[in-house]
């Protein structure tokens, strides 16, 4: 099963995610299907989006890698805490 604790996301590979997360909907998309089972509801998501979409640039030359690794992280953690993971489990 792809459901996983928390405290394991240290051993996922966030790469694929990383390489998503310029677009926050591909990103979603991607933890609904791989964490979620396909059952994120659309409030949660749209929470989810806000928070993330939030995740931007600093600067000008800030570093756009450092940016999606926090929008993966930030993400992760709110779907892992939403009813719609916990539910699942």
């Amino acid at each position: 099963s792809m459901l996983i604790q928390y405290g394991d996301l240290r051993q996922f590979n966030l790469e694929p995610l990383i390489a998503k997360a310029k677009d926050v909907d591909q990103l979603l998309d991607e933890i609904n299907v791989l964490f979620l089972n396909g059952q994120m509801q659309s409030d949660t998501r749209t929470i989810i989006h806000r928070a993330v979409s939030e995740a931007v640039p600093k600067r000008n030359n800030d570093d756009m890698r450092r940016v999606y690794r926090e929008r993966v992280s930030l993400a992760l953690y709110l779907a892992l805490l939403s009813t719609d993971y916990l539910v699942l489990k």
